[in-house]
């Protein structure tokens, strides 16, 4: 008798270890998931601004360049307002 009961408390025993196990592994693995989804985002971001950082300073028009194209801008102008003028 005594046997039988000391089974029945070592099967409870790991069988409740063994979900105590399992759930803190599910717990790791909801944390680990976690942490990697927040490291994507952070590395998107990241990505994103430096892209943002090299369009704006290679593909930017330089402001010597911009005053250039609104003086020939006005120029063009200009020159249709006097040569269509008279049509």
């Amino acid at each position: 008798m005594q046997f039988n009961y000391c089974r029945k408390v070592y099967t409870t025993l790991t069988q409740q270890l063994m979900i105590a196990e399992v759930k803190a592994e599910e717990a790791w693995h909801s944390r680990f998931e976690a942490g990697l989804a927040s490291w994507r985002t952070l590395r998107t971001q990241h990505a994103v601004r430096l892209f943002n950082e090299r369009l704006a300073g290679e593909l930017a028009e330089p402001e010597p360049c911009l005053a250039i194209f609104r003086q020939l801008t006005h120029d063009q102008t200009l020159a249709y307002q006097v040569h269509m003028a008279p049509l």
